[in-house]
């Protein structure tokens, strides 16, 4: 699995924020694709791809004791136990040592939840596509249509009613955001999909 570069940026941000220490986050290839301290961004980092390598934890006790590397800790991360990239932690070793294995941990379940929301998301587009090919057949046939509704689990036979639904605005003081709006749309959502063969698409 690819961690993307959006959700490696959230990732050490958000870990920052509990630690108060730069952190960066490096893929498999050892190089900085996220980092509190933006300018290390693209760098390589010698050391990181010591620990992609040995599957270690490695403490850094100087800078440049590995090129591109300052002084810190890097732990593997880990996704379905297979190493999907390094988690950096820059500072003292007596500082940074204490935090290395929370910090791993925390990355690992945000990686997974993450990659739960791709998921849901990959599915919530493949049943969109799937709805507007079975209202308005653009190229596909029954046999196709009936395939697809298998693997998306979702049972032809059940009798359906097609509603559609608008929001507008009808003041000035209300401003339909693109936030607001997916708010408004995920309440519907849990209200319709209590039964998994109730259809919603946005």
């Amino acid at each position: 699995m690819n961690v993307s570069n959006h959700l490696a940026q959230n990732i050490v941000e958000d870990m920052k924020e509990i630690i108060n220490q730069d952190i960066n986050y490096f893929n498999s290839d050892g190089v900085i694709i996220a980092s509190t301290d933006k300018t290390r961004i693209g760098s390589f980092h010698a050391g990181a791809r010591r620990v992609l390598d040995l599957k270690q934890d490695l403490i850094i006790r100087f800078d440049e004791q590995y090129k591109g590397a300052r002084k810190g800790i890097n732990l593997p991360v880990y996704f379905e136990n297979e190493i999907v990239g390094v988690i950096g932690i820059t500072g003292e070793k007596q500082e940074v040592e204490k935090y290395g294995k929370i910090i791993q941990r925390m990355t690992e379940i945000l990686i997974r939840e993450g990659y739960i929301q791709e998921q849901k998301k990959m599915e919530r587009e493949s049943r969109r596509q799937f709805i507007e090919e079975l209202l308005f057949r653009y190229h596909s046939d029954d046999e196709s249509l009936l395939t697809r509704a298998e693997l998306l689990n979702i049972k032809p036979n059940v009798d359906r009613i097609v509603a559609v639904a608008r929001i507008t605005e009808n003041n000035d003081d209300f401003v339909l955001t693109p936030t607001i709006n997916e708010e408004i749309f995920n309440s519907f959502r849990s209200q319709i999909e209590y039964n998994p063969q109730n259809l919603i698409v946005q």
